[in-house]
């Protein structure tokens, strides 16, 4: 498993040196690598992919995006699975008060 981490890593950092952090098959290789960390039980490894390929989404599409949705539903299902309840919470609040300002632009 370990093996597979550290190839996925070298081939993410490939990724985005060839097709830059704004590519979608760089965001979707984040979303990969960070399910694989979780299953490793990486947890905070993994939390930090999940969240950075929100961050990015949120760049490239906006909040409103169905991709950058999908990443956001993807980071609180981690978090719910994670059992951190706290973190859900906060995380789901801030989110939906960026949807709530995008609407009212």
């Amino acid at each position: 498993m370990m093996q597979a981490l550290s190839r996925r890593g070298r081939l993410r950092h490939r990724g985005r040196a060839n097709l830059g952090n704004a590519h979608p098959q760089t965001l979707r290789t984040m979303f990969n690598l960070a399910k694989l960390l979780a299953h490793a039980s990486h947890l905070d490894e993994a939390e930090r992919l999940f969240r950075e390929a929100l961050e990015q989404c949120l760049a490239i599409y906006g909040v409103a995006n169905k991709e950058t949705v999908n990443s956001a539903n993807h980071l609180a299902r981690f978090l719910q699975e994670r059992g951190d309840q706290a973190k859900l919470e906060k995380f789901v609040q801030e989110f939906q008060q960026l949807q709530l300002q995008h609407r009212m632009e």
